[in-house]
């Protein structure tokens, strides 16, 4: 006969069948909590709050790794944002900075060695992450709505690992506290090749064409979400409220053709968090506007670098005439409704081998090309002496 809760004598109250419980078995109940959970049930009594302490570090773990992994790129966009403790002393240049945290990112291996203090900072990039993962079927399927669908848990893993390395190469190259360098010029990575010593590309290069194909697509979708639902053009106006004046248009667009498109490309170095909170808390342009007054001067009025990195990677590694494999299907962020074999050319492509093709030190593998002299390059044809070389 169940007995009801009301009736029971003060000794058998939940908060003492709780204080009962073993340690073993309340640490065992924080190992299936999110972060703010554990966080949560740490605070209900001293008990668990003693529990949580004596088994804080592993509990955190786990509960990290599931919530917002992939976790070497998350502790890669931890060290990006460190400030350099050298610039007290010395003003370091962008090129400089960049280079010395792209080393200490080359060498965080696939475990990395985690604490407490790392595991909270990692936690305020991954909640950021996880809203993308809820807002990304919006993203996604934005021409066909009636297929949107929440994300696998696997996708998720996608979609957190491409947030990460885009906001790492922004955080690394695009916002700095810095005298301005040759990193911020982006006419010189235009012309770059692929093996040239540049600490984007030795960045990019750490990673294999999989992975790079995943920052490739949510960075084009940031250049959709900036271009379209943040920052529409003129044009873009006039097809959705055809009624509208000129005038009206022109105080709700953000230019037209080149100009816009600059615009785009300069927005593209913001970071995930403040794409979206661009996305989810403004609606109006003067809103947008003074939130990019305040935040605008983190960087200089020049575009993004990341695509034309990616470009000179991807061609490196012959994967240029592949393009973009998103919208197609073949691989992506989103698992196509019916997997199939990509083929390019009437070449079937091996997508196991384009998971194996990173360059770990970020060095370019060393070729006959990088010692010839640049097209159009001046060669002398006899050495000091007068011989013929």
């Amino acid at each position: 006969m169940p007995v009801s809760i009301a009736k029971l004598p003060q000794s058998q109250d939940a908060t003492n069948v709780t204080n009962s419980l073993p340690t073993e078995v309340i640490q065992y109940m924080y190992s299936f909590l999110p972060i703010h959970g554990i966080l949560s049930l740490s605070q209900v009594s001293r008990r668990f709050h003693n529990a949580y302490i004596g088994h804080q570090l592993p509990i955190l773990e786990k509960s990290v790794r599931e919530s917002y992994g992939p976790i070497p790129d998350l502790v890669k966009l931890v060290i990006a944002n460190e400030p350099d403790i050298r610039s007290r002393a010395k003003l370091l240049s962008a090129r400089n900075r960049a280079s010395a945290h792209v080393r200490r990112i080359i060498q965080v291996p696939e475990k990395p060695i985690l604490t407490v203090e790392l595991i909270f900072k990692m936690i305020q990039y991954g909640e950021i992450a996880e809203q993308w993962v809820e807002v990304w079927p919006r993203i996604h399927w934005r021409e066909d709505s009636e297929n949107r669908r929440l994300l696998e848990p696997h996708e998720q893993t996608r979609l957190r690992a491409a947030v990460y390395r885009f906001w790492t190469y922004n955080s690394l190259f695009h916002h700095n506290p810095f005298h301005p360098s040759v990193v911020e010029d982006p006419t010189r990575l235009t012309m770059a090749r692929p093996w040239d010593d540049d600490p984007r590309l030795m960045y990019l290069r750490t990673y294999n064409t999989l992975d790079i194909l995943l920052l490739d697509e949510f960075a084009r979708n940031m250049h959709q979400v900036i271009g379209k639902d943040l920052c529409p053009s003129n044009a873009t106006i006039m097809k959705r409220y055809q009624h509208f004046s000129r005038k009206a248009v022109d105080s709700m667009g953000w230019g037209e053709d080149y100009s816009h498109g600059r615009l785009v490309q300069v927005l593209m170095k913001l970071r995930p968090r403040e794409i979206l909170y661009l996305l989810e808390h403004t609606t109006t342009k003067a809103e947008r506007i003074n939130y990019l007054v305040i935040e605008g001067g983190k960087f200089q009025d020049t575009p993004s670098t990341l695509s034309s990195a990616i470009n000179t990677v991807k061609h490196g590694r012959n994967f240029a005439p592949l393009g973009y494999f998103g919208r197609n299907l073949y691989w992506g962020i989103v698992d196509p409704p019916t997997p199939r074999t990509p083929i390019v050319g009437g070449i079937q492509v091996d997508l196991a081998a384009l998971s194996k093709d990173a360059n770990p030190d970020g060095a370019w593998p060393k070729s006959r090309d990088q010692f010839l002299p640049p097209e159009g390059a001046w060669v002398d044809d006899e050495d000091s002496d007068g011989g013929v070389l």
